[in-house]
């Protein structure tokens, strides 16, 4: 069962969402509409055993060859959320591989209380907003999963979402009423991702857009 706000989150038919990444060293947004969509079998990622106060260590999620979050198609976004158990155990976040997520409080080891997520935070079976994760092709996520306990546990993520198939568009080219009802989202946790080196629609800045929109509804007043 999809908890209610994880299905409220999902996106309708024909929006707007717009991604932020890191372009040549500013913050811009790339657009696309959701085409159609289709909501994702639940699957159960099990980081095995792991013994008291050890970690998984850093694992890109995988069922046989195939990257669970990491979509073939540069057509296709995957929503993504997910739940942890045992709910004392610490699930850490890195994408691109190399570049953590989730901290704030400067640079976080593996083990620490702050930079994760727990199962208190987002549990098995009822996964929290929180853990809300947009898949692109070519950009890899991996994760972590810390025993903070005295005793061996076999920790799991549980994960849910919607696949959607999209259509990527130049921003300068959508009419201002889907623009300015657009969704905008980073893909997960707080640093910007890189942009991929396939997404070569038109992407802008907050400013850009902002000062587009101003432009375009100078221009239907004058009509």
């Amino acid at each position: 069962m999809i908890p209610p706000e994880i299905d409220q989150d999902f996106l309708k038919l024909n929006y707007l969402l717009g991604l932020k990444f890191l372009d040549a060293a500013a913050e811009k947004i790339y657009y696309c509409e959701i085409l159609r969509k289709e909501l994702l079998p639940i699957l159960v990622y099990n980081f095995g055993s792991i013994s008291s106060t050890s970690s998984s260590g850093w694992k890109e999620l995988k069922v046989g060859t195939y990257s669970i979050l990491s979509p073939t198609e540069s057509t296709t976004v995957l929503h993504m959320f997910y739940g942890i158990s045992p709910t004392s155990s610490r699930i850490y976040f890195r994408v691109p591989s190399d570049t953590d997520r989730y901290s704030v409080v400067g640079t976080r080891a593996i083990g620490d209380e702050h930079g994760c997520i727990r199962g208190y935070d987002s549990p098995f079976t009822y996964p929290s907003l929180i853990t809300r994760y947009f898949a692109l092709r070519d950009v890899v996520p991996n994760f972590n999963a810390y025993n903070p306990t005295y005793e061996s546990q076999t920790i799991k993520m549980r994960l849910m979402g919607m696949k959607y198939y999209v259509e990527w568009l130049d921003y300068d080219k959508i009419p201002i009423d889907q623009l300015t009802k657009a969704r905008v989202e980073n893909i997960g946790g707080i640093t910007l991702v890189p942009k991929p080196a396939w997404l070569t629609v038109k992407g802008a800045t907050k400013t850009e857009i902002e000062k587009l929109i101003k432009e375009k509804r100078a221009r239907a007043r004058m009509i």
